[in-house]
């Protein structure tokens, strides 16, 4: 007489081989997953402060200087409170001969803030515009691809620049 076992499970090998390559491929996958996030929340804070360069030099056309950041509820787009943009918080400081807006990100593990600062060339009128990241050139370089290229920014260029902390 043979005697039959029942061959429905698994091993235990088996059980942890499958943890083991859930692991591995964990491990592989969430620096890939943080990177990608932290990037997008970069570029939503580049975004608003496009839009606020585009604001300051529309006001500036209209009333030839700055919009003050006493006067900023005056533009046409204005920055978002730290309320509306959950990851940084905003700061407007802008003259009327100077405009300038820094979002600092709030997570301790992704240290930098992204700085927009203008001002006005004396020869031929036009918007110099500067922006540049601040904070470890590490975080600087894993949220924007322009900062691998450039360590100090230059003025008008569409790159934000590492320019260190």
């Amino acid at each position: 007489m043979t005697n039959k076992l029942n061959k429905g499970g698994f091993t235990l090998i088996e059980l942890l081989v499958v943890v083991l390559i859930i692991g591995i491929l964990s491990a592989i996958a969430l620096p890939q997953y943080t990177k990608a996030v932290e990037k997008s929340r970069a570029a939503e804070a580049q975004s608003w402060l496009a839009d606020f360069v585009t604001a300051q030099a529309l006001f500036k056309t209209a009333n030839g200087v700055y919009a003050t950041a006493a006067k900023q509820d005056d533009m046409d787009v204005t920055l978002p409170s730290s309320d509306v943009l959950k990851n940084f918080t905003v700061a407007n400081a802008s003259t009327a001969d100077k405009a300038m807006a820094t979002l600092t990100r709030k997570n301790s593990s992704a240290s930098y803030a992204l700085v927009v600062e203008m001002t006005n060339n004396a020869t031929n009128g036009a918007d110099n515009v500067l922006r540049y990241c601040t904070g470890t050139k590490q975080s600087c370089q894993s949220v924007n691809n322009g900062a691998a290229t450039c360590n100090t920014p230059a003025v008008s260029s569409p790159l934000w620049c590492y320019k260190g902390s």
